[in-house]
């Protein structure tokens, strides 16, 4: 450019046509100046292009992601719901039985299913610059809180786990545990109040698990929902 400068002087010099040379230095100039302008608009181009394309990936697997734990936690709760159930029946029965002689009828079935969410692209973004490309706000701070919604979920569900540990070692002297058979030893329960109560709390935590499943899963539903406008 420099050189190109001091041609020009030079030849207005040698030449004495200011007026002529200004207008060709000008039109040299422009042409740079459009030239540095069209590279700078290719570059912003496929900046653009390549900020999009991110942005499409992290929202199509964040929407697959939430779609997968909408399944999982919604068979978790109805899981949990036939659980309930299950000791609701086991409750009545234990009205009407006698210790010792109907040990055999005692089937306590406690199958935990936990649960346990994909994360694996709520925790990418997370530990990336990729909430950026969430617009809406209120989603952004769902995606955020997420870890949260989960904990207190899966705090339940492990307080659950102890109190059935205290059950199974309660009921273990006495029956095999998820059979409907006593102990081989014929030692019984003596205390059907003692058993009813430990059932009764069991009952009583799992529908608590119940009722924070249900309410996780208005916002994955949410999340989804919102998830599916960003596309």
């Amino acid at each position: 450019m420099i050189n190109f400068f001091r041609k020009i002087r030079k030849k207005l010099a040698d030449d004495n046509q200011p007026l002529k040379y200004v207008r060709y230095a000008i039109g040299e100039i422009v042409l740079v100046v459009i030239g540095i302008l069209i590279a700078l608009q290719i570059n912003t181009w496929n900046e653009n292009r390549k900020e999009r394309s991110e942005r499409d990936y992290v929202v199509h697997e964040l929407l697959a992601e939430f779609q997968v734990n909408l399944e999982l936690l919604r068979r978790n709760v109805d899981s949990n719901k036939g659980l309930i159930s299950q000791m609701d029946s086991m409750l009545h029965e234990l009205k009407s039985m006698r210790f010792p002689g109907d040990e055999n009828k005692i089937l306590i079935n406690y199958r935990m299913d936990n649960f346990l969410p994909s994360e694996g692209m709520i925790n990418s973004i997370s530990t990336t610059d990729s909430y950026r490309y969430i617009e809406n706000t209120d989603l952004r701070r769902m995606l955020r809180n997420w870890s949260g919604y989960v904990k207190d979920l899966q705090e339940n569900e492990l307080e659950f786990m102890e109190v059935r540990r205290n059950l199974d070692d309660y009921l273990s002297p006495y029956i095999r545990i998820r059979t409907q058979f006593p102990k081989e030893d014929g030692i019984s329960v003596t205390n059907k109040l003692e058993l009813s109560n430990r059932l009764y709390q069991s009952r009583f935590l799992r529908g608590i698990i119940i009722k924070e499943g249900e309410q996780l899963i208005k916002k994955i539903e949410e999340i989804v929902n919102l998830l599916e406008r960003e596309i």
